[in-house]
């Protein structure tokens, strides 16, 4: 089985979210073979963090993010764009074996509770993921960057789950993948291409006009 996280610590998006979670799903579908437990590597893929900016082949593409731009920038402030950053890099620290709890800033702290809480629910304490991991989509053509991937030899299972940490150290998940009837599934990843084209419309137009 791969389980596949995207961490939230801001306004709770349900369709945006939704559609986001679909994006990534497919990229997993494309790369992660859940009977061997592994992930197919994508050497021609480049990701630039100035100015967020994948390109496969040396040519941009869009990303899931990108793609789902004009749906969430309503809600964009710099403040929560900051707090998602230090909270994802704090998360990933401990992760990788960092033991420093004291030196981690008070106003993330419930933020990193409420992450080792879903850790010790579902036992991932000591299991080790695979982090940020970058895929690409050779169908679609378009890339992400998952937060976390955890992968077990349950064959054939991908569970996705949006997790919404809070600052009291609790958190809030919504599955997705599972237990859903695929038809819903496929609909939902459905309107996201339909985002995506709108956003290769948007850059085309852009290029044309320049």
């Amino acid at each position: 089985m791969a389980l596949v996280i995207d961490i939230k610590t801001g306004v709770k998006l349900d369709i945006p979210h939704e559609l986001g979670m679909s994006g990534y799903r497919q990229l997993c579908v494309e790369n992660v073979d859940t009977r061997e437990g592994t992930i197919q590597e994508c050497p021609l893929l480049d990701f630039k963090e100035k100015g967020h900016i994948y390109t496969y082949d040396e040519k941009v593409v869009p990303s899931v993010s990108q793609c789902l731009w004009p749906l969430v920038s309503p809600y964009f402030t710099k403040e929560a764009a900051d707090r998602g950053t230090n909270v994802h890099e704090w998360c990933n620290y401990f992760d990788q074996g960092g033991q420093e709890y004291d030196k981690l800033p008070e106003e993330y702290r419930g933020y990193i509770d409420a992450w080792f809480n879903f850790q010790m629910q579902y036992n991932l304490i000591d299991k080790t993921p695979i982090i940020e991991k970058k895929l690409y989509s050779s169908i679609y053509f378009f890339a992400g960057r998952i937060d976390y991937i955890y992968l077990d030899f349950e064959p054939g299972k991908i569970v996705c789950k949006n997790v919404y940490l809070q600052a009291n150290g609790k958190f809030k998940e919504e599955v997705r993948c599972k237990g859903r009837a695929a038809k819903l599934i496929w609909n939902d990843f459905q309107f996201y291409l339909r985002c995506w084209n709108i956003q290769q419309g948007r850059v085309n137009w852009y290029k044309l006009k320049n």
